[in-house]
């Protein structure tokens, strides 16, 4: 994720990554500098580095906090980072690029011609491929109820520890999907929507 989204930290994974793969001879200093310079840049607040081959594990190195602030946890090799929102960049993007690339969408395709009209409702009618990976598709952060509340109703959602159960996602939640009213107009603001990512979920599952 952190590769696509910033050019600082790409060349520092990459350089990671180099020294990594010649990792006898390269000195653990370097890494160190490499993870380092990332918190002084202010690129990330705190991160692990690991090396490791079939031997097991060759280098690790925990540097920075849990946040920006001085205050807050220092982070640890068995720190928990949330991956959330992995799937936006790792899956989605990737998969609208390839399409893109392959001529099957082009970044000014609406929405609708893809969806249907049962799409256009709710100020949708003009939103593009485009607006969507901007999040300017005019959507609310998230939607309200979120899938995965006891109030929206899939099955299971009221246990404390749920079985996976897709049973409901090609009908009420699709359908809620489709339900959706924006809050701004298309291209307007700059909202960061799970909504718009699960459109594209949608267009590329179409």
């Amino acid at each position: 994720v952190s590769i696509i989204m910033t050019h600082k930290l790409s060349v520092a994974v990459i350089a990671f990554l180099s020294l990594a793969s010649i990792f006898g001879s390269a000195e653990h200093s370097d890494l160190d500098e490499i993870l380092l310079g990332g918190v002084k840049d202010r690129v990330y607040p705190g991160a692990i580095g690991l090396v490791g081959n079939l031997d097991g594990i060759l280098y690790t190195n925990p540097v920075g906090r849990h946040s920006y602030s001085h205050n807050d946890t220092t982070t640890k090799v068995n720190t928990l980072f949330d991956l959330a929102s992995l799937t936006k960049v790792v899956s989605t993007t990737s998969a609208v690029s390839l399409m893109y690339q392959n001529g099957y969408l082009q970044l000014d395709t609406v929405i609708s011609s893809v969806l249907g009209d049962k799409f256009n409702n709710g100020g949708k009618d003009n939103i593009t491929v485009l607006n969507c990976l901007l999040h300017n598709a005019g959507f609310a952060p998230d939607p309200v109820p979120w899938y995965w509340d006891p109030s929206f109703g899939c099955p299971n959602t009221d246990d404390e520890f749920p079985e996976q159960d897709f049973s409901c996602l090609n009908s009420m939640i699709y359908d809620s999907f489709l339900s959706e009213t924006l809050v701004t107009p298309p291209g307007e603001a700059f909202v960061y929507s799970d909504l718009s990512f699960i459109t594209l979920q949608m267009v590329v599952g179409t």
